[in-house]
Formats: C-alpha cells, sequence, structure tokens
C-alpha cells in the first residue's frame, strides 16, 4: 500500500527567521535523514509557475490543475519519503500578510487544497517590532528616510500598513481552517518554536547542533540608522566623490564582512585629495587596523529605541496592537 508522505508547508510571516529556519533546521535535517525532502524543485516549478507568477500578475488560478500536477509528482516518490518540506520566500507574497487580509486568506485555503491535509506552519511577530524590522529593511535598500515619515506614508512602502496589522482574525482563520494540522509560532518564543518544528519534523534530530546565537540575516543597528541619517545631511552640504561616498555606506552597513579586508593603500584611493594630509597623518602614527578595530567596538553601543523609533512609543494605534498580540501569546 504507497502510503501518502505528509506536506508540511511554511509561509512565514515576513521578518520572523525564515531564512534561519530554512538554513540551520530544514537544510539540516534534509541532509540526515532521506526519508525527508526539502523544497523539491518540481513541486517548486509547479508552484511557481501556475501559482506565484498569477497571484502576482493578479491572473485566475487553476486550483485542479495544479492539484493534479502536484499529485502526480508526489505518486512518482520513492515510498521511503515520509515528510515533504515546502518553503520558499513568494509562496504567498509577502503583501498579503499586513496590506490585505482577504487575500491572504484565500491563498491560504488554495494551498490547502493544492496538498492533501497539509500541515501549516507560520510565525507572528510583535506588532511594534516588526515595524521597526520592516522599517530597518526600508533603510538598507538605501531608502534613507526618517521614521516618521516611514509610518505617515506607510502605505507606500513595501509589506506595511499599520492600519490592517492585526493578527487576531488572521490567527482565528487559521485554527478554524487548519484544525489539527496547523503550528502557529510567536517570533519573540523563537528557540523554543524551532526546536519543536525540529522534533516534529524528524524526532531523532539532535536539536543542539542548531546554533540559535548566529544570526543569518542580521538588521542594521539602531546606531547605524542613525549615521547613515546623519551623513545624508552631511552629504547634501559637503558633497563628495560617488567612490568615498560608497565606502562609507559600505561601512556601516557591511563593515565585520567588507571594510576591514581592506589594506592601508587600497583605502588611500578611496579617499579625496583634500583629506591626504589627515589620512597620512594616521598612517604614520596609527595602526589603521587597530583604528578600525575601535570603530568596530564604537558600533557595539547600543542606542536606545527612542532616538530611532520615538512615534512608535507614543502610537496609541500601535501599542493597541501589542496589547492585542501579547493575549494571543
Amino acid at each position: 500500500m504507497l502510503i501518502t508522505p505528509k506536506i508540511i508547508i511554511h509561509v512565514g510571516l515576513h521578518k520572523s527567521g525564515s531564512t534561519f529556519l530554512r538554513e540551520k533546521v530544514f537544510k539540516v535535517i534534509c541532509k540526515s535523514n532521506r526519508n525527508i525532502l526539502y523544497n523539491p524543485p518540481e513541486i517548486l516549478k509547479i508552484l511557481n509557475e501556475d501559482f506565484i507568477k498569477n497571484l502576482v500578475k493578479k491572473k485566475p488560478i487553476n486550483q485542479k490543475n495544479i492539484s493534479k500536477k502536484i499529485r502526480i509528482y508526489i505518486k512518482k516518490l520513492s515510498s521511503q519519503t515520509k515528510k515533504i518540506i515546502i518553503s520558499e520566500d513568494n509562496l504567498i507574497p509577502d503583501y498579503f500578510f499586513s496590506h490585505n487580509e482577504y487575500d491572504l486568506v484565500n491563498h491560504l485555503k488554495l494551498l490547502k487544497k493544492f496538498f492533501q491535509k497539509p500541515m501549516l506552519i507560520i510565525f507572528f511577530r510583535k506588532p511594534s517590532n516588526l515595524i521597526k524590522s520592516l522599517y530597518k529593511q526600508e533603510i538598507f535598500t538605501r531608502n534613507y528616510i526618517t521614521f516618521e515619515k516611514y509610518l505617515i506614508n506607510s502605505k507606500k512602502y513595501r509589506n506595511l500598513d499599520v492600519k490592517k496589522l492585526s493578527f487576531k482574525r488572521k490567527i482565528n482563520f487559521i485554527k478554524n481552517n487548519f484544525k489539527n494540522s496547523n503550528m502557529i509560532f510567536f517570533f519573540e518564543n523563537n528557540k523554543n518554536n524551532i526546536n519543536k518544528i525540529a522534533n516534529y519534523i524528524d524526532k531523532k534530530f539532535n536539536v543542539k547542533k542548531i546554533n540559535h546565537s548566529k544570526k543569518i540575516n542580521p538588521s542594521l543597528s539602531n546606531l547605524s540608522i542613525y549615521l547613515l541619517l546623519k551623513i545624508k545631511i552631511f552629504f547634501k552640504i559637503f558633497p563628495l566623490s560617488r567612490e568615498v561616498h560608497n565606502q562609507i555606506y559600505n561601512y556601516l552597513y557591511f563593515r565585520k564582512y567588507y571594510y576591514l579586508k581592506y589594506e592601508s593603500d587600497k583605502l588611500k584611493l578611496f579617499i579625496p585629495k583634500t583629506w591626504n594630509f589627515f589620512i597620512n597623518f594616521l598612517f604614520k602614527y596609527f595602526n589603521i587596523n587597530f583604528l578600525l578595530k575601535v570603530f568596530d567596538i564604537i558600533f557595539k553601543i547600543k542606542i536606545d529605541d527612542k532616538y530611532i523609533f520615538k512615534n512608535i512609543l507614543n502610537s496609541e494605534k500601535i501599542s493597541k496592537l501589542d496589547r492585542e498580540y501579547e493575549r494571543l501569546l
């Protein structure tokens, strides 16, 4: 008798540790257990071409055709395949989580129809922390706006509409439509969440192998954001060459991986001639690598949220969303 593999679908939520879960849990488990498949290319191809592309283009989705294709592929799998994990960034575009609840609900229903009784894994995050994280991502894309402007024009920016950020109805929908087949987690308990997911997928997997201390996509610090916004003003008053401009910003973004690799002579190439005297003085009397290490220590200084996110601390709307979220925990 052919046993149908258990389908596990992970759909986010945005900025809730999805990359860590894929890299440190799903991929690692599947390497150690050949009976578990992670993101089979054939299924991803079906979902991308027949589901996700039509979602983005707002075209009709042929649910029966997609279900049939997936069913045919699963039948071809070895009888030893016990579980299939599907986790893809665009499985449901992040836009639907915070902009259009109706679309999110409909597309979760479609995913349920594509597969036979899938287990849905979904993460939610405290609204205020989610908004902060999304703002940092906006800065990371080099859109240097203040947090105040970001909140006021939240509809213009990806994945954020503060008025539609309530998760209560979304969670109730999932509980009602994925009865006994949902794993709802809250980002604030991430270590325990990940251990539970790993144990559910493979009880023999040693969760101690998971390094929770190492982040996959570390976000910008408050200090980096503060300096980036100040430097933006500085550049307007004192224009610098494009090369210098990029070097300064790259240091603030990637200092641990990028800037320290430059040797003194290479670093000089990116400094304006008017600064030569000052730079030559530094190179002559100081160890530049030592200075850069000092900068790294300085960047570990933590700036309080009130200097960057003061509007979020005073917003009754966001405080109300946070209180509602905390009651769901």
